[in-house]
């Protein structure tokens, strides 16, 4: 892969990421590195300055050569990958603080599609509202509305399924079980 086709790559992923989380429900393709999409998006993410954690199977030793970012725990770090869904990402990922809401965290969690529960988002980025599905449980979502309570605090989720699809919550997204 050259120099160019990578940055390539970096710049696409990134938009997509962008699109997806300012229409949230909308569903966007993500280029795959090293055959993975989780590592496509980390490679568009990722640079010295900021801190990663991840839990899963993948091998991120490319992504730390190439990025040279920091490994942190999940309470610190910036980015947040998970190989599965996991309500305690949510828990324990930094929120920012009403001075700095940006000093939050960005969780991705990797599924198999985004077939699960019903659920109807609205807000910013939505005209009126949107239904969609993602697999995830009322113990999820209720943890993630808590989390999101009180603005401009709060985390952004990514789903991106096996197909390298993805689909984003933002922090101000509404959403309820139907």
């Amino acid at each position: 892969m050259t120099d160019y086709s990578f940055n390539k790559i970096n710049r696409e992923n990134f938009r997509a990421m962008v699109n997806a989380l300012s229409r949230p429900g909308s569903k966007e393709c993500i280029i795959p590195v090293s055959g993975s999409c989780l590592l496509g998006i980390a490679s568009s993410l990722l640079f010295s300055e900021v801190s990663y954690y991840y839990e899963g199977e993948e091998d991120f030793s490319f992504i730390n050569t190439v990025t040279n970012t920091k490994y942190a725990p999940v309470s610190e770090a910036d980015y947040i990958f998970y190989d599965y869904i996991d309500k305690n990402a949510l828990k324990y990922a930094k929120k920012g603080t009403f001075k700095e809401p940006d000093f939050s965290a960005s969780i991705f969690y990797k599924c198999d599609s985004f077939e699960g529960m019903d659920i109807e988002l609205s807000g910013p980025g939505i005209k009126n509202h949107c239904q969609t599905s993602l697999p995830v449980n009322d113990d999820f979502i209720a943890t993630l509305t808590e989390k999101n309570s009180v603005l401009p605090m709060g985390v952004e989720v990514f789903f991106i399924s096996d197909s390298c699809e993805i689909m984003a919550l933002s922090r101000t997204t509404n959403i309820e079980v139907i």
